[in-house]
């Protein structure tokens, strides 16, 4: 083997170690800067135009940040212990819970045949003590890991304010090692935004503003640990397919079972009227001008990056998905083929509004 050979394999090993050791390090906090980096991003017009008031890099990122800690992070503290209680709650209820009188109202055939009735019971029994058990180990986890989230919640607050403040430098760097052709570097970062705004503000905004809305719904018809309901309705409005429709009316007929007939009928009301409708008038509003994903692209995304990564997985599932086919994309088409992707669909002329 001639040195130069001998060098460059060198090099390559130490390349590579290089990144097993930063891999290494940075793994249990990879998610944390990455939400960071999702949050410089949706801020990044609002710090830009506080930047031109203010005149400081620093001040407007420091504004930004405390803001979103005013705003989003001391809320969520205060409340916790609150969503603690009604945890404890629901855990107390389905311990101690007999079905059997819903059931009779839901589905009186059931009673007809004694044998059929156990095999029910007993099936209805064993999902409610499953759930139990998970959300009690969900509190305990909760509370260990306490001083962990703590800590990732710091990194998630430094990546943001420094990603905000030092954002055309990196973006300069990222181009600059880019492995593709200069007359294709514009175009990938246009179809990159294209993408992440689709995502973040055509699914997951969406899907917050319909989830909050349903919950206020929970709140007026008086549905038990509406604040629980309320977040699970918030995950399940963010994925396609699935919406908000999968947590409120089962509310509407527990709600129904247990004797509160006005409240049911009203939350059945509320949730076909206005909370069905905010997907209708909301999200032509907020991805007007955006392109619309593939709806099976950002499904099989979030279900593969739910499993992957946790609830931070909804977000970046569908994004490592769409940048994957997005880089094979350009790489078979040489940048070009920007009509016809897999991973877009233009949107109708009739469906853009707003």
């Amino acid at each position: 083997m001639e040195e130069k050979e001998f060098k460059k394999l060198g090099l390559i090993l130490f390349i590579v170690i290089l990144l097993f050791l930063a891999f290494i390090m940075l793994r249990d906090i990879v998610l944390s800067i990455f939400f960071g980096l999702i949050l410089a991003y949706i801020f990044h017009t609002p710090y830009v135009k506080l930047k031109e008031i203010t005149k400081s890099p620093n001040g407007a990122a420091f504004i930004i940040v405390g803001i979103f800690l005013i705003v989003i992070i001391i809320p969520l503290i205060l409340i916790i212990p609150f969503m603690t209680k009604q945890l404890l709650n629901v855990y107390v209820f389905l311990q101690s819970v007999d079905l059997s009188p819903i059931l009779r109202k839901l589905v009186p055939a059931l009673f007809d045949s004694p044998k059929t009735l156990a095999d029910v019971l007993a099936m209805t029994t064993s999902i409610t003590s499953n759930l139990a058990a998970f959300l009690l180990s969900s509190i305990k986890n909760l509370a260990l890991n306490l001083s962990n989230f703590i800590l990732k919640g710091a990194i998630v607050l430094f990546t943001f304010f420094f990603i905000l403040r030092d954002h055309k430098a990196l973006m300069a760097y990222f181009v600059s090692v880019s492995p593709f052709p200069k007359e294709y570097k514009d175009k990938l970062i246009i179809r990159f935004q294209q993408v992440t705004n689709s995502i973040l503000f055509g699914q997951v905004i969406t899907g917050a503003i319909q989830g909050l809305v349903a919950g206020i719904g929970y709140f007026i018809f008086g549905a038990p640990n509406a604040l629980l309901l309320t977040i699970l309705t918030i995950l399940t409005s963010i994925i396609p397919i699935i919406g908000a429709w999968i947590v409120w009316v089962p509310v509407a007929i527990y709600l129904f079972a247990s004797g509160h007939v006005n409240s049911a009928i009203g939350l059945v009301i509320y949730g076909a009227v206005v909370v069905s409708w905010v997907d209708n008038i909301v999200r032509p509003i907020i991805v007007s001008k955006l392109i619309k994903m593939n709806t099976g692209i950002i499904l099989i995304g979030m279900i593969g990056g739910l499993y992957a990564f946790g609830i931070l997985g909804l977000i970046i599932g569908p994004l490592i998905i769409s940048y994957l086919l997005l880089l094979a994309e350009f790489y078979k088409d040489k940048g070009l083929g920007m009509k016809n992707s897999i991973i877009t669909q233009q949107p109708k002329k009739e469906e853009v509004k707003g």
